[in-house]
C-alpha cells in the first residue's frame, strides 16, 4: 500500500535530467539493497524515446518493453514530500473507504467526506517507509529511513 499528497508532477525527461532527483537513479557500484531500487530509471533519448536503465524493473541488462509500455504510458511521474509506505505489510481500509481501492491511473472523483476520512485515517500511521517492498532480502534493512 502506498499513499502520497502530489507535490509537482513532470514529464519523465524533465524528472531524469533534474538534479533533484539523481539519487534516484539505480546504482549498482554500491552494496546496499536500496542503492539499486531508484524509480529514475527512463533516459531520455535525442529521438524523443527513452532508453530503460538497469534496475529491478528491466531484466537487470535489458529492458522489460512489457514494464517500460506499461511505465511510460502514464506519461508523467508524481512527485511528494509528504507518503506513506507499507509494502506488503500494509493497513486494512476500514469498509467506509473501499471505494478508494483504485487502479493505476485513476482520477480522483471522490467526495470531499470521502477524502477528509481518508486523511484522518492515513494520517494516525507515521510518515515515510513502514516496512519493505515485497521479496526484499530479510537480511538487508537498507530500506529503513534511518539507514540512510
Amino acid at each position: 500500500m502506498f499513499a502520497m499528497e502530489v507535490d509537482e508532477i513532470l514529464g519523465y525527461a524533465r524528472y531524469y535530467r533534474d538534479q533533484r532527483f539523481a539519487s534516484k537513479v539505480p546504482d549498482y557500484t554500491k552494496a546496499k539493497f536500496i542503492c539499486k531500487c531508484g524509480d529514475n530509471i527512463y533516459k531520455p533519448l535525442p529521438n524523443g524515446g527513452f532508453h530503460q536503465l538497469r534496475s529491478m524493473h528491466s531484466n537487470e541488462e535489458q529492458e522489460n518493453p512489457e514494464s517500460k509500455a506499461h511505465d511510460l504510458k502514464g506519461k508523467r511521474v508524481l512527485i511528494g514530500k509528504t507518503f506513506y509506505y507499507f509494502g506488503s505489510a500494509g493497513p486494512h481500509l476500514p469498509t467506509s473507504l473501499y471505494d478508494l481501492k483504485v487502479g493505476r491511473g485513476h482520477k480522483n472523483r471522490f467526495s470531499g467526506e470521502t477524502i477528509s476520512a481518508f486523511l484522518t485515517f492515513i494520517s494516525s500511521f507515521p510518515q515515510g517507509i513502514n516496512a519493505p517492498p515485497t521479496n526484499w532480502p530479510t537480511e538487508d534493512t537498507s530500506w529503513h529511513q534511518e539507514d540512510e
